[in-house]
């Protein structure tokens, strides 16, 4: 097999170092680990972002400051470092509308349709780790949903949902679903925990995660 055909990836699960061909990118398949056995789709790997790309910008909307931050803080509320402001914002995402719109769809079956149809939806190809506008994210949805859809979380987590995403100023997904108490979500619990998700409370965001664009 020539290097050209193969592809390198990792376990989104157990983190071991994979490689597999390329033929078989698109399909479902599961990590050789004995104490993993995790199943995901295989993709390509994404080119490293350059500096320039790790961070979003976007102007503050109550002071209209020009600010940037991390990127795996999209969907995340935090304050205007502006010291004349400080308003509480969320950070926003910058996704193409194709892409929204596609998650908007996948959300949209989460909440009235059913396993298979969720199944076909992600076969075509989407990161599930995307914020939609609102800045949940659809294991956060299916999750908070409980049992009732216990086999969408387990195709999300599937498909290289992450797990232990911050929500809020320091909680998990885990944490959350451990306190909705408005549904019955033993068996996602169990789901979450088997699969790795954590319920210890994250540190608190540091003061990078968001800054104010300094002049060129």
């Amino acid at each position: 097999m020539n290097e050209t055909d193969v592809v390198r990836t990792k376990c989104p699960r157990c983190g071991r170092r994979l490689k597999g061909p390329a033929r078989m990118v698109g399909r479902t398949v599961r990590c050789p680990e004995k104490a993993c056995q995790q199943r995901f789709t295989l993709t390509t790997p994404s080119k490293p972002q350059a500096p320039s790309e790790s961070r979003v910008r976007f102007p503050c909307p109550d002071c209209n400051a020009r600010l940037n931050a991390a990127r795996d803080a999209v969907g995340l509320t935090v304050r205007c470092p502006n010291a004349s402001c400080g308003s509480y914002i969320r950070i926003p995402g910058d996704a193409s509308k194709r892409t929204l719109d596609r998650l908007e769809l996948i959300r949209d079956t989460l909440i009235g349709g059913t396993a298979n149809q969720l199944g076909l939806l992600l076969s075509m190809g989407v990161d599930v780790d995307i914020p939609l506008p609102n800045g949940d994210r659809l294991l956060q949805i299916s999750a908070g949903m409980g049992d009732a859809r216990l086999e969408c979380t387990r195709l999300l987590i599937d498909h290289g949902a992450d797990l232990n995403f911050r929500i809020g100023q320091s909680d998990t997904l885990l944490r959350r679903i451990q306190d909705g108490a408005y549904c019955d979500n033993e068996r996602t619990i169990e789901l979450l925990k088997s699969r790795g998700a954590h319920d210890s409370e994250l540190p608190e965001l540091s003061d990078s995660v968001v800054s104010l664009e300094r002049p060129l």
